[in-house]
């Protein structure tokens, strides 16, 4: 697979790669850097796998396993740009239509799917036997289709419903064909024809490269721990403008000039991340709340004191590791804006 698709995956990694190099030059984000990163190893974990133990797999499986990834890098990040350059959108309506085109996709695909440890619906009836495998592609096949199919037409649902059937599409594109293989199952051991050990055997190779990726997995999880429960927004100023950032994420330079009023809020309420990070100690991105609708929030989880200011037409809502030092430091910004 590698060797026959070789410009494809160098021009496929450079596309995943592209907005780590250019994204904290323009936004200077980190996020962009770590999720790049994330989805460049997920694609090649799945294309060495695919490439040493199933060569004979379908030509068009191989071209969505190529490019799936580079597509999910450009949009996510695109999403990203437009959150650092405040422009209004609704992530959770782009996340949507992506969803769905992508499922309708794979939907289309998992017919194609040959039987294998490293593509598709890998339960124990599937790898079990090939009529199981088969039947049950060609029934996930639909399932995901009409799931994103469903994802299409609920995107212009409200956030909050939005969610909950997105969950449940989601929930049942795994559930339904897991369900469907069992009773394919149960029909083949009725009929005397379920075989009693499974079709294709796991190669050696395959054991050892899946504990290594297992250990990538853990170190992967265990980076996405460390960066969930660390992290702090934090304000620097000087004679004539003041800087706003927060760790992982990107910073605002403004000036006080440009400040067209600003306020000390106390149980300030959020709202909901639209696009962001969000952690146990930091909260940082795009925002919205029934105040402002979309807004820039810069947060320590350990303060409820939010500063909001507004400039040219936005809303930014920044704040201290606690009350005391959140209003001394809304204090000192009005002697500058005075």
């Amino acid at each position: 697979m590698i060797k026959n698709n070789k410009w494809n995956l160098i021009f496929s990694s450079i596309v995943i790669l592209l907005p780590a190099i250019i994204g904290p030059i323009i936004t200077k984000n980190v996020s962009t850097v770590l999720l790049s990163v994330i989805l460049f190893i997920m694609q090649w974990l799945c294309l060495l796998l695919t490439d040493k133990f199933q060569k004979e797999q379908n030509q068009k499986v191989q071209r969505m396993v190529i490019w799936i990834m580079p597509i999910i890098s450009l949009i996510s990040n695109g999403i990203g740009y437009m959150a650092y350059t405040g422009k209004p959108f609704n992530a959770m309506f782009l996340m949507c239509i992506l969803l769905g085109f992508m499922f309708i996709l794979i939907g289309n695909y998992l017919p194609k799917c040959k039987q294998n440890f490293t593509i598709g619906i890998k339960i124990t009836w599937t790898l079990a036997s090939e009529e199981n495998w088969n039947a049950t592609h060609r029934f996930g096949g639909k399932v995901w289709f009409v799931g994103g199919l469903l994802m299409l037409l609920c995107c212009v649902l409200p956030t909050k419903p939005l969610i909950i059937v997105m969950t449940i599409v989601l929930l049942a594109m795994i559930v339904v064909p897991t369900i469907y293989s069992y009773l394919y199952y149960r029909k083949q051991v009725a009929a005397g024809t379920a075989p009693k050990k499974p079709v294709i055997e796991m190669e050696p190779g395959l054991k050892k490269f899946g504990k290594i990726s297992m250990v990538i997995t853990a170190i992967i999880l265990i980076g996405c721990f460390a960066l969930a429960t660390t992290g702090k927004a934090k304000v620097t100023y000087d004679d004539d403008s003041f800087t706003v950032s927060a760790t992982y994420w990107g910073e605002q330079e403004l000036k006080y000039t440009d400040i067209d009023s600003i306020e000390y809020r106390e149980d300030y309420k959020v709202g909901s991340r639209t696009y962001g990070f969000g952690g146990t100690k930091l909260l940082a991105g795009t925002f919205q709340n029934e105040e402002f609708g979309s807004y820039t929030l810069y947060g320590n989880t350990s303060c409820d004191s939010y500063i909001v200011i507004e400039t040219d037409g936005k809303i930014i809502a920044f704040n201290d590791v606690d009350e005391s030092a959140t209003k001394k430091l809304y204090e000192e910004l009005c002697a500058f804006v005075d």
